[in-house]
């Protein structure tokens, strides 16, 4: 775990340095520098909480795998974040910038930015190795990239079209609602039970992936309609887009969370559901009938015969008769003594 703390201690100073600067540049302002703000913001909290709780050990508490898939979690939220700002924050602060010290912090921030990118996405892959949690495995990491992808399309669809006018669109945004808590609730009970039901998963993703398709035709129409979403007043927004050229971004984003819910799918199919894990083991596990204290002699089941050198102690042992009856299974010799259990094996001495 001292990678771990590591990639912790990388990740929460980068994020600190990168959205320190532009908040003391006090350039931030617009639709994509609060985003860039906000996912930095979120790495930073994210990474000193973590290592709070680990420092003063409040993670005790709770279960290790439940504290695990926590961090996982966390870890992979802020990695798509980070990531985010990493390429949308020089498009937006980096292009015709003229003021050099400005563009200098500028560039010191993507930097870290990076940087906390690779710390967080090394935090992933050490939980992928090292530990058992659920949130590390794919059908984790999908849900993870399906909830962010769906605030990816919230985010380029809220300004993109007005509802009120385009009742088709209300479908849509219905389903990437729905879709987003009930994969986040997943995502919850994944956490706790560090397990996940395949009949539920199954059934949820392929339903999520029928809802995405049929989602995304009203948002295609919207966007080849050009004459009743484009108004004479629209422009370009913060990241140089066209409202249609925005909702093309969010049919593009749909049709990859389509084909991510139907790999969740193929993932619940191929893989093992843990109650079938522990059914194989308890098949595979050996029968043990500790209620019978006395079993019964098998037909195949020799005669054990002792070393001629323990006879005379056997003797000793027993002075009420010359023929015990012991089970071999149950009979152990040991130097400098001999421990007798039972009475299942005919020990015939010879005098």
């Amino acid at each position: 775990m001292v990678y771990i703390h590591v990639t912790h201690i990388a990740a929460l100073l980068s994020s600190c340095v990168s959205f320190g600067l532009i908040i003391w540049s006090r350039r931030w302002d617009g639709d994509v520098g609060v985003l860039c703000v906000f996912c930095w913001a979120f790495s930073f909290i994210g990474s000193l909480l973590s290592l709070l709780m680990e420092i003063f050990t409040f993670h005790k508490s709770v279960r290790l795998l439940f504290w695990r898939n926590i961090l996982t979690t966390i870890s992979s939220y802020a990695a798509l974040f980070c990531l985010n700002a990493s390429i949308i924050f020089p498009h937006y602060f980096l292009k015709g910038q003229e003021d050099n010290e400005f563009y200098s912090h500028c560039i010191v921030a993507e930097i870290f930015s990076c940087i906390a990118t690779l710390g967080h996405l090394a935090e992933v892959w050490i939980m992928w190795i090292e530990s058992k949690c659920y949130m590390a495995t794919g059908p984790g990491l999908l849900l993870v990239s399906q909830t962010y992808i769906a605030s990816a399309i919230f985010f380029f669809l809220a300004n993109a079209v007005s509802f009120k006018d385009h009742p088709a669109v209300i479908w849509s945004l219905a389903v990437y609602c729905t879709c987003f808590i009930c994969t986040f609730a997943s995502i919850i009970c994944c956490a706790f039970q560090n397990k996940h039901n395949r009949i539920w998963l199954k059934g949820f993703n392929l339903i999520a992936a029928v809802m995405y398709l049929s989602a995304s035709w009203p948002v295609f129409q919207l966007s080849q309609d050009l004459g009743q979403i484009v108004g004479p007043g629209s422009c370009q927004d913060d990241l140089g887009l066209w409202p249609e050229t925005r909702l093309i971004v969010v049919v593009a984003l749909t049709a990859l969370n389509f084909l991510l819910y139907l790999l969740s799918v193929c993932c619940c199919c191929m893989l093992p559901s843990n109650d079938d894990e522990e059914e194989e083991e308890k098949e595979h596990r050996p029968s043990s009938n500790t209620s019978d204290p006395c079993p019964t002699q098998t037909s195949d089941e020799t005669r054990a015969v002792l070393p001629v050198a323990r006879t005379r102690d056997l003797q000793q042992y027993n002075t009420t008769s010359s023929n015990v009856i012991l089970r071999r299974t149950d009979l152990r010799i040991e130097q400098p003594s001999i421990n007798i259990h039972n009475s299942n094996v005919q020990i015939i001495v010879k005098t």
